[in-house]
C-alpha cells in the first residue's frame, strides 16, 4: 500500500521503532490528498452543482403523486415566459395560471413545459380533493422531469469516495504511528500507463521480511524512481497484524524527514497540510452559502 503521491524525498535518517508521532501536515495530505479523496471531495463539489441546477428543480414527486385519481378544472394562464433553460436546443417556458376548484375558491400555480406553445384550452389537473397541488395538464410542476433527480446521486458517490479514501488514510496514519521498520530490496520494476510530466510512471515492488521471518512484498508507484532505486535497501513500513499493507518511507507525501531522534519531521512548514486540512472546506464551503442564500 502507498500512503500518498509525491513530491518525495530521501529519508536522511533511521527511522525509529514505533509509537511514533505523526505531524499534522503529513496526516492532513494523508486523508485528503490520496487519490479516493481527492476524487470524491471533486465530485462532491462538481456534483454539487447538479444538485442546485437540476435536482432542486426537479418534478421528482410526478413518480408518485399523479397515479391516483385526478379532477381537472378550467384554468386561465395568466402569464408565460422562457426560462434560461433548454431541453433539446428548446427553451423551457413558465406558465401562471388560476382556476376556480370544486370548493369555490380561486387557485394557481405553475407550469412547465419544453416550447411556449398552447394548444386548446388550458385544464389544470389535481388530486381528487386537492387542488392546492396542480399543474396543467400535459406539463410538469418544475424546470426538469423527475429525471433531472439522478444527478443529486452525484454527490452521494463522491461521499462513497470519501469515505474510502478517509478509511484509507486513517488506516496510513495508523501505519506510520505504529508500523514495524524494515529494509526492502528492489525485486521488480514494471512500466504502467501512467505519465506525471512526461515521465513514465514505475510499479517497484520490495521484497521484506516481518519479525517472524515471514517474507512479504511492498508496492510504490512513481515516476521518481531514482528515490527509490539509489539505495541495496529501502527503508519500509509494515503493519505489524497484517504485513500486506505497508508503505516505502522515501514514498510518503509531502517530502517528510527523519530526524535525528528517529521521528517523521516535515520540511518547509505545515502550508502544506493546511492547504490538504482544507479540501472539504473548499469543496462545500461555496455550496453551504449556496443553501443559506436560498433558505436561511
Amino acid at each position: 500500500m502507498s500512503a500518498g503521491d509525491g513530491p518525495y524525498r530521501k529519508a536522511n535518517g533511521v527511522l525509529g521503532q514505533g509509537p511514533r508521532t505523526v505531524p499534522f501536515s503529513l496526516k492532513a495530505r494523508l486523508y485528503n490528498l490520496n487519490v479516493m479523496s481527492i476524487v470524491g471531495w471533486s465530485l462532491v463539489s462538481f456534483g454539487m452543482i447538479f444538485v442546485w441546477v437540476f435536482a432542486m428543480q426537479s418534478d421528482i414527486a410526478a413518480l408518485w403523486q399523479w397515479d391516483g385519481p385526478l379532477q381537472r378544472a378550467p384554468a386561465r394562464v395568466v402569464s408565460s415566459r422562457a426560462t434560461s433553460n433548454k431541453i433539446n436546443k428548446s427553451y423551457v417556458y413558465e406558465f401562471t395560471y388560476v382556476f376556480t376548484g370544486p370548493d369555490g375558491a380561486e387557485h394557481g400555480g405553475r407550469s412547465y413545459q419544453t416550447g411556449g406553445y398552447l394548444r386548446g384550452n388550458p385544464e389544470a389537473e389535481f388530486p381528487t380533493g386537492n387542488p392546492g397541488r396542480s399543474r396543467l395538464v400535459g406539463m410538469r410542476t418544475s424546470v426538469w422531469g423527475p429525471w433531472g433527480s439522478l444527478l443529486g446521486l452525484i454527490p452521494i458517490v463522491g461521499v462513497f469516495f470519501v469515505s474510502f479514501g478517509l478509511r484509507r488514510g486513517r488506516r496510513a496514519v495508523t501505519l506510520l504511528a505504529n508500523g514495524k521498520v524494515a529494509l526492502g530490496k528492489l525485486v521488480r520494476r514494471a512500466p504502467t500507463n501512467v505519465r506525471v510530466n512526461g515521465q513514465r510512471v514505475m510499479r517497484l515492488t520490495f521484497a521484506f521480511q516481518s519479525d517472524d521471518g515471514r517474507s512479504w512484498e511492498a508496492e510504490a508507484r512513481t515516476h521518481q524512481t531514482h528515490l527509490l532505486m539509489d539505495d541495496a535497501e529501502e527503508q519500509l513500513l509494515y503493519h505489524p497484524v497484517d504485513p500486506r499493507y505497508s508503505t516505502l518511507v522515501d514514498h510518503l507525501p509531502g517530502g517528510p524527514r527523519v530526524g535525528a531522534d528517529g521521528q517523521l519531521e516535515m520540511q518547509g512548514g505545515n502550508a502544506g497540510g493546511l492547504l490538504a486540512a482544507a479540501l472539504p472546506v473548499l469543496a462545500l464551503g461555496p455550496h453551504l452559502i449556496v443553501y443559506l442564500a436560498l433558505f436561511a
